[in-house]
């Protein structure tokens, strides 16, 4: 199955694109994905307390929505929290 991973500002920096199509076996959740690319590129790229993840435009950070099994054509983003005042 192929999924859409997009990476946002700084994280672009990370993974040297702004985005990639990924072939996961079929069954693989977010987390499964968060494993994956924090091997294949670094674990600041998706570290839980900095970035958030995004399942087709809705919040996955909770732990149950890290067990969400991915289907072909999702779209993940990454983005990094942003604090102001």
């Amino acid at each position: 199955m192929q999924v859409k991973v997009r990476y946002i500002s700084s994280l672009r920096d990370i993974s040297g694109k702004a985005e990639e199509i990924l072939t996961l076996q079929k069954g693989k959740t977010i987390a499964d994905l968060k494993e994956e690319l924090a091997t294949k590129y670094s674990k600041d790229l998706v570290d839980e307390n900095s970035v958030i993840v995004m399942l087709n435009d809705k919040g996955a950070n909770t732990p149950e929505r890290l067990k969400t099994s991915l289907k072909e054509g999702d779209i993940i983003t990454l983005l990094p929290m942003i604090a102001g005042g």
